[in-house]
């Protein structure tokens, strides 16, 4: 179907949406927002002949599930997907349809134009790197990295990743650590501060956290960490609340770091709390020597 069909297909189908979308261009432009801001009028201008996307930027149309076939291990059981050569294993609940969709969504989350992009030059994990990934999920980012890294820090709550995970980095069993605990601002209760976990381990030089909204107690349990860490970096999240940049940037800054944000932003319209401005940064990425 032509793009321009598309597009009319999808507001018919969606008349709800379709009018957040209009609300979410309305309120740029009465706000003065898209003129004072070259990335919402980018995003702006996108959205006047697409439709709502969480990431509302043409590098979106790349990615086509169709590219992504699930595949089946019969040995371990689980469906994964071809990531680069290695193998990304999917939790065992996941239909098999879905799959791919799903990995074509993390393909264009970490595109290099994405706001959610954890690493770009100059901000990367190093070769000897000691990395701490909360809030891993699938574990995308820890296997791009992987093979440079001195030791990687996997922190996933949730039980339905665990034995995707175990699978996905058997090749690097020997450097890769599995955690089933909550990270936060302290121990107990199935929770665990970073200050604690790390303790008698060397502490992380590289942080990626992505955390739903918890964040800030994860830095704030991390605090003696990271004051006797050097050369530490950290991707942190902020798309989750709308206030979250402003207040994990003076976080940051707090602890040493110097924050950046990246470019472009997200729309989180599937969100009860999604509202005006409406438009919201990926992440911070932060840097302290």
């Amino acid at each position: 179907m032509p793009s321009g069909l598309n597009f009319l297909w999808w507001r018919l189908s969606h008349p709800q949406r379709d009018r957040l979308r209009r609300e979410i261009i309305a309120h740029a432009e009465a706000s003065g927002l898209s003129g004072r801001d070259p990335e919402v009028r980018e995003a702006v201008d996108f959205l006047r002949s697409h439709k709502l996307h969480v990431f509302p930027y043409p590098f979106v149309a790349d990615y086509h599930p169709a590219d992504h076939p699930a595949l089946f291990d019969d040995a371990a059981g689980l469906h994964y997907v071809d990531h680069g050569g290695k193998k990304l294993y999917w939790r065992a609940d996941r239909k098999p349809k879905r799959i791919p969709g799903d990995y074509a969504a993390l393909l264009a989350e970490q595109d290099e134009r994405s706001p959610h992009r954890y690493l770009v030059p100059g901000f990367d994990v190093k070769p000897g790197d000691i990395v701490a990934d909360v809030g891993c999920a699938e574990g995308n980012f820890s296997l791009e990295i992987v093979e440079r890294a001195a030791h990687v820090y996997l922190f996933e709550a949730d039980g339905r990743w665990a034995k995707a995970l175990e699978t996905t980095f058997r090749p690097w069993k020997d450097k890769v650590t599995i955690s089933r605990s909550l990270v936060g601002k302290q121990s107990g209760d199935g929770m665990v501060a970073l200050d604690d976990f790390f303790a008698d381990k060397p502490a992380p030089t590289f942080l990626k956290l992505d955390v739903e909204g918890y964040e800030a107690d994860v830095l704030n349990g991390a605090r003696q960490t990271i004051a006797r860490a050097r050369d530490v970096r950290a991707a942190v999240c902020t798309y989750h609340r709308q206030e979250d940049e402003a207040a994990l940037a003076a976080l940051l800054r707090e602890l040493g770091f110097t924050p950046a944000a990246s470019r472009g932003y997200m729309l989180l319209y599937r969100e009860a709390s999604f509202g005006p401005p409406y438009f919201r940064r990926g992440l911070l990425r932060a840097t302290k020597p």
